[in-house]
């Protein structure tokens, strides 16, 4: 945690540091949200993926807990974004659209509000759950005491964890103005909330014209279609890559331009690592470097 706000500019290395946070007991003893922000504590952050719509053949389990829960937030939306990859239809007229699998903006304020304001109190824990149609987002609490349906909908701030809250906000995670609800029903009908007493669980389905140019692609056998429907929106080999691969892929795809340095400072991985992690994705061809090494850029190849 000190590091990762050592990286927004923040001093944490004052004694006041932690305390500031709010995470101390009345008694001078660490409090749990401050176990949940050690390095080692038994978090469990669980993103698993089925084959077929139920849970029923599970195909992959990713373990992203155990330490601080900042990092076990940056994995969990590094691994969804993967899955959420993007697809091109070119038309008669040769315009170039674009389509999510899951709008990024909703989906990615359902995982950190997942995260956010999970009740970990009672040893439960958020978990992401990728079908072949749909990504399921739950977390375990239900609404927090004070807070109704209508207000949750209407993006009211009434925070169960204030501390993580407090933190996540610092680390640009999240707002504290209700706006992340805004966005998610921007793109979606509440519908896709599943309330209940102890749980809120938001059901994703898979943009249709999407699914559609995806099986088209598999049909065709096009680089970038996976075999035997969506299967998460993803190859199978991409959802088998090492933690340190995902990350690098992702900002590859979103900046091609990126030096091995740059990488390597932005995802505060080793240059070994991240030379390791370009080699495992060269290998299964899912980028190549166009150009020369002093001036060319990285490929997305899907």
């Amino acid at each position: 945690m000190r590091i990762y706000y050592a990286e927004k500019g923040f001093d944490a290395s004052s004694e006041f540091f932690l305390r500031n946070l709010g995470l101390y007991t009345e008694d001078d003893r660490y409090n749990y949200a401050a176990y949940l922000m050690a390095d080692n504590n038994g978090n469990s952050v669980k993103v698993a993926r089925f084959r077929g719509t139920q849970k029923l053949d599970i195909l992959e389990r990713n373990e992203f807990g155990r330490g601080c829960l900042i990092k076990s937030a940056y994995q969990v939306l590094d691994k969804l974004e993967v899955v959420n990859t993007t697809v091109v239809r070119v038309g008669g007229d040769a315009a170039r659209r674009e389509f999510r699998l899951i709008d990024k903006d909703a989906m990615r304020e359902a995982v950190l509000n997942a995260i956010i304001h999970n009740d970990y109190i009672n040893g439960s824990y958020p978990v992401f759950e990728i079908y072949d149609d749909r990504i399921e987002i739950t977390s375990t609490g239900g609404l927090p005491i004070g807070l109704t349906e209508d207000e949750f909908f209407k993006g009211r701030s009434h925070p169960r964890n204030r501390e993580l809250m407090r933190i996540f906000s610092d680390m640009d995670l999240c707002e504290q103005l209700g706006s992340g609800m805004k966005k998610i029903l921007k793109a979606y009908s509440k519908d896709i909330f599943d309330i209940s007493e102890h749980f809120i669980s938001v059901r994703f389905p898979y943009n249709e014209e999407a699914v559609r140019i995806l099986d088209e692609q598999a049909a065709g056998g096009v680089s970038g279609g996976v075999s035997g429907g969506v299967s998460g929106g993803v190859n199978d080999v991409e959802m088998h890559l090492s933690e340190n691969a995902i990350r690098v892929l992702q900002m590859i795809r979103n900046d091609g331009t990126l030096t091995q340095k740059q990488i390597a400072e932005r995802s505060s991985l080793s240059i070994r690592s991240v030379q390791r992690a370009m080699r495992e994705l060269k290998d299964n061809k899912i980028i190549a470097r166009e150009g020369s090494d002093k001036s060319g850029i990285y490929i997305y190849l899907g």
